[in-house]
């Protein structure tokens, strides 16, 4: 018997801690499959921006988590899921049978064609980041932090050699970061930049953010909470400008009211879109929406496949309201001992006589809502619950405590 997990998101990660070599029958075959060996904890993403936190803190290391839960760790890419056969396939043509599957693989930025039409046509720009995958975006802001700081010893190096013993040159040079979207993801990194980068102080720094609507900031339809963002971007000197992006240029974006917005470094939080595995027919046989997100019931399991589990952001629940729950960190943690549990009790029923089809599992409820942490200053944090706003320092510390209590279960 075999199991395998496509990719090492939130729950898959909890299911490959729960069920180590003493858990599950001995005859079952555990497999993670990831094209990378650490998964980030997306919680922690701002802070890590912010430069508060190092990389390593937010790092799941899937390979030692497997060695040490007696899994095989694959790392590879999928690039095609044979549903019909129970079969998948890497992308060096390796075929794997299954009889069980759960996949939890994320999402990639929505509208992201936008800037993806815009590579095609130009070298490719690497001051245009999107931020999902999520992995890549802390590496792309290190990349493009790098290439400001040998341009800044460029310049100091110059104004030393220009200076005479009269004169102190004391340009600065302007630095324009545009970031689309301002949902939770949006609004968080906008703070997260202006902490990190307010130390170059030879750069004048401009931050802004553009919302396609002006009432939903940080995700949320909430009067306090959109009023007091505003007054934390009056605060940090953030600027939000309402319309949409028409097109993105190599160093400006044009919105469909025609103004343009120059910039520097351009970061695209747009939201989640359904991942290429997904999104693609002809990578899969699974039943998705025609966005092409995994369409899974209560219990995570395919609507068509029975034996194929789904969580996360590349799901879609069936008969649950469009769009909920929203694609968030928090419902895939919420949702990995729903998972263990359904999948334990069909590993425990297999070789019974019982129709597995017909066994009964666990429903995952999505809450109608959760506590939403929204950095917005060093070591300062904005929260919401049930439409109570909270901020401050001491926010900042509750929203540290359950991100480092999270990882903590996954030190190996």
């Amino acid at each position: 018997m075999r199991l395998i997990l496509i990719g090492g998101g939130h729950a898959n990660a909890q299911v490959i801690r729960e069920f180590n070599a003493n858990i599950i029958p001995s005859n079952w075959e555990k497999i993670l499959i990831d094209p990378q060996k650490s998964a980030v904890y997306s919680g922690m993403i701002p802070g890590a921006v912010a430069g508060i936190y190092q990389e390593q803190e937010l790092l799941i290391h899937l390979d030692r988590l497997c060695t040490w839960a007696g899994w095989q760790f694959i790392q590879q890419k999928v690039i095609k899921i044979c549903a019909n056969e129970k079969k998948i396939i890497l992308q060096d043509l390796t075929e794997l049978n299954y009889d069980l599957l759960s996949i939890d693989i994320g999402s990639q930025t929505l509208h992201s064609d936008i800037l993806n039409n815009n590579h095609n046509n130009h070298n490719h720009n690497h001051n245009n980041i999107a931020t999902r995958p999520i992995r890549e975006l802390l590496s792309q802001i290190e990349n493009f932090e790098r290439k400001l700081i040998e341009l800044e010893n460029l310049n100091n190096t110059n104004n030393t050699n220009n200076n005479t013993n009269n004169n102190t040159n004391n340009n600065t040079n302007n630095l324009k970061i545009v970031i689309v979207g301002a949902g939770a993801a949006g609004t968080e990194l906008a703070f997260a930049l202006r902490i990190r980068f307010s130390r170059f102080t030879n750069y004048q720094i401009q931050i802004q953010i553009v919302s396609s609507v002006n009432d939903r900031l940080g995700s949320c339809k909430n009067l306090k909470l959109n009023r007091t963002i505003r007054e934390q971007f009056q605060i940090h000197s953030i600027d939000l400008i309402i319309g949409r992006v028409k097109t993105v240029l190599d160093s400006s974006i044009i919105l469909e009211n025609d103004n343009t917005i120059p910039y520097n470094l351009l970061i695209w939080a747009t939201g989640a879109g359904a991942h290429e595995l997904l999104a693609n027919n002809s990578n899969n046989d699974l039943i998705t929406t025609n966005d092409g997100f995994m369409i899974v019931s209560q219990t995570l399991q395919s609507v068509s496949h029975f034996e194929v589990f789904g969580t996360g952001d590349c799901i879609a629940f069936h008969g649950l309201a469009i769009n909920f729950p929203p694609k968030a960190g928090v419902y895939a943690v919420r949702a990995g001992p729903i998972l263990i549990s359904n999948l334990k009790t069909i590993i425990m029923n297999w070789q019974t006589n019982i129709d597995l089809k017909r066994i009964k599992l666990e429903k995952y409820e999505p809450q109608q809502d959760f506590l939403s942490l929204i950095i917005c200053g060093y070591q300062e944090a904005i929260g919401i619950k049930w439409g109570v706003v909270i901020s401050g320092n001491w926010v900042w510390k509750l929203k540290d405590w359950i991100d480092r209590n999270w990882m903590k279960g996954f030190q190996f």
